[in-house]
């Protein structure tokens, strides 16, 4: 019982991960079109600036 008012009031986990992951997806198609635009040589560039932010101290999820 506990648990179905529970499941109702804020869903249940894989419910709650999906959402996480949808809010993820959305984030990485928006910046696709700016991605989409670059050149190769320019993709490599951003591995290499990439690299130097963490190399900094920039996370992972900062970088996201």
């Amino acid at each position: 019982m506990f648990r179905k008012v529970t499941n109702k009031l804020f869903g249940s986990r894989n419910q709650r991960l999906v959402g996480q992951y949808a809010k993820a997806v959305k984030r990485t198609n928006d910046l696709e079109a700016s991605y989409k635009s670059l050149s190769d040589d320019e993709l490599k560039d951003k591995t290499t600036e990439f690299r130097k932010l963490l190399e900094a101290g920039t996370t992972l999820d900062e970088i996201l």
